[in-house]
């Protein structure tokens, strides 16, 4: 997939209705985007993370925010395995607690919709087709590197495989 333009109005995007936004750096700044979709639990993807499961605090001293920071270069070379599953395990963690989550990257054009398609697929059982049709209709600007797009479709392909060792198909 090729870069893409930015348009206007979509920076953001809901991917999983009440649950999952995806979104470039500056959303996850963006206090009224945050407050209006009751987003509390931030999970960014970059090339060096700063800080691990910090949040923002209220003057009483309540948590409102939580933030997961993982490593994940742009290279096509880079290995997203590890960022994915820690991400995945995130992810899920939050879903069962009725969490609603940002995912972001710098721009939110490669590495988090390379994760978010990666947690469609492993999670919620989407083919990769799939996962980019709903993550290209909550932000048209994503377009994942090459490299990644060969490890997503090497991770449908495992996550096929599994499906049928589970549940072989029974000939009559």
């Amino acid at each position: 997939m090729g870069k893409k333009q930015e348009k206007k109005g979509q920076a953001s995007g809901c991917v999983i209705p009440g649950f999952l936004y995806i979104g470039p750096v500056s959303t996850a700044s963006d206090l009224k985007f945050l407050q209006a979709h009751e987003i509390t639990v931030i999970l960014s993807i970059g090339k060096s993370p700063r800080r691990v499961d910090e949040g923002i605090r209220t003057a009483d001293g309540l948590k409102t925010m939580t933030y997961h920071r993982l490593s994940l270069l742009d290279d096509p070379d880079a290995d997203i395995t590890r960022c994915v599953d820690q991400a995945c395990e995130i992810l899920d963690h939050a879903r069962s607690s009725g969490a609603k989550v940002l995912v972001h990257c710098s721009a939110a054009i490669s590495r988090s919709p390379t994760v978010v398609a990666a947690y469609l697929m492993s999670s919620q059982g989407y083919t990769l087709q799939q996962s980019l049709d709903i993550l290209t209709a909550a932000r048209p600007a994503i377009s994942p590197n090459p490299g990644f797009l060969s490890q997503l479709q090497q991770l449908e392909a495992k996550l096929l495989t599994h499906a049928q060792d589970v549940n072989p198909v029974q000939m009559p």
